[in-house]
């Protein structure tokens, strides 16, 4: 990307350069053409001007020139005046058309008058060199930038390829390390293979006595009704399978002491509903049967039993081995 950039720069300076040599060479060429033209125009003023002088400078001090001749040169000379100063173009065109010549008769700036014509064309020609100046400089600004950008990004690169170079020597380096240090490695996790299974055995027969433990140790949760409904049940803001797992791990199994109004009762069953949230509903198993025959719809009742099933928008929470702690 970098060549193509400097190519199109070259060229681009190239096609600069070619056309200020060719707009050089037809610059001297139009000078040429002029200067020849201002010789033949001044020789003819020359030749008036020397009628005029001896019309009134005769060669003969007795004799005074003829008024016809004299009046003769200044009617030409003035009519050349008119016709140069307003009939230039017209001239010229019609002297092409009769002589079939390419060239203009009279020249566009005579030896007497400034080779820019008036200020105001002498102006804008100025200021179209200076735009041209302007826009040569901004180009070569232009091109300086892009090869100082090059520059660097030759040397931004080359510090790259250093630093390569350097990460795979130290690479090499490194992995030369690391083969030794799997040799080693190897041999000590044979041992340590070997020790493994010898203590296999007895972790495992370790394992199985604290499994037998815990299951021994009863697992309470101390949440009520209203803050596990907020968590795991209908009210929860978590996702499904995050309640669910929530559930699994610190409700499921675990022994609660949870309060409310008694809903509805039977020999077997109970279900709670919570004082601020009639949506909190948990339905709980009693340990003994017919513990339910003396309850009455309404009344505060706290139920210590072990969670069993998760709730829902539809379905309350279950527990069973129930039994009531205080009746209200």
């Amino acid at each position: 990307m970098t060549e193509q950039k400097k190519v199109e720069a070259e060229t681009s300076v190239s096609k600069v350069n070619v056309k200020d040599g060719l707009s050089e060479k037809k610059e001297s060429k139009n000078k040429n053409k002029n200067k020849k033209r201002n010789v033949v125009v001044q020789s003819t003023l020359s030749l008036l001007t020397l009628g005029l002088f001896s019309r009134f400078c005769p060669r003969n001090k007795d004799k005074k020139g003829s008024w016809f001749i004299t009046v003769l040169i200044i009617s030409i000379l003035f009519g050349s005046l008119v016709v140069e100063r307003f009939f230039k173009q017209e001239f010229n065109e019609l002297a092409k058309s009769q002589l079939n010549v390419e060239e203009n008769i009279i020249p566009e700036v005579l030896p007497f008058e400034s080779e820019f014509g008036t200020k105001t064309q002498a102006e804008s020609k100025l200021e179209l060199a200076n735009g041209l100046i302007s826009s040569l400089t901004e180009k070569n600004s232009t091109l300086e930038s892009k090869l100082l950008e090059e520059k660097m990004n030759k040397s931004s690169a080359s510090n790259e390829i250093k630093d390569v170079s350097k990460f795979l020597i130290e690479k090499d380096l490194l992995l030369d390390k690391a083969a030794k240090g799997i040799e080693g490695l190897e041999l000590k996790n044979l041992e340590l293979k070997l020790k493994s299974e010898a203590q296999e055995v007895e972790i495992a027969d370790l394992i199985t006595s604290l499994e037998k433990q815990s299951s021994k140790v009863p697992m309470i949760n101390f949440s009520s009704l209203k803050s596990a409904s907020s968590e795991v049940g209908c009210n929860t803001d978590f996702s499904l399978e995050r309640s669910k797992d929530i559930f699994n791990s610190s409700y499921k199994a675990h022994w609660v002491e949870w309060s409310g109004i008694v809903k509805s009762s039977n020999n077997e069953h109970v279900e709670i509903v919570d004082k601020s949230d009639k949506n909190n509903v948990v339905k709980v198993r009693f340990e003994k049967l017919g513990s339910g025959y003396y309850l009455e719809k309404g009344q505060d009742i706290v139920m210590k039993f072990q969670l069993e099933e998760n709730a829902s928008c539809k379905t309350p929470f279950y527990g069973n081995t129930g039994f009531q702690i205080k009746a209200g």
